[in-house]
């Protein structure tokens, strides 16, 4: 798989579970999270789990500004 699509499935997700649906409720930060990190080396690759850590603080400051 392109690692764009790997991005954008690894964001795509993210987005899915922290966000209010008409079908859901928002997961909890630390519920998703620990989502992401049971599902790093199946459904998403262990590269980006670990830029995505690393960055972590930088994306929910990103999230937070446009939610």
């Amino acid at each position: 798989m392109l690692l764009s699509a790997r991005i954008v499935t690894l964001a795509d997700v993210y987005d899915a579970l922290m966000s209010k649906r008409s079908y859901k409720e928002s997961w909890k930060e630390e519920q998703a999270l620990r989502c992401i990190r049971v599902q790093s080396g199946r459904q998403f690759d262990l590269e980006l789990i670990a830029l995505f850590q690393r960055n972590y603080e930088t994306i929910r400051a990103i999230r937070k500004r446009y939610v």
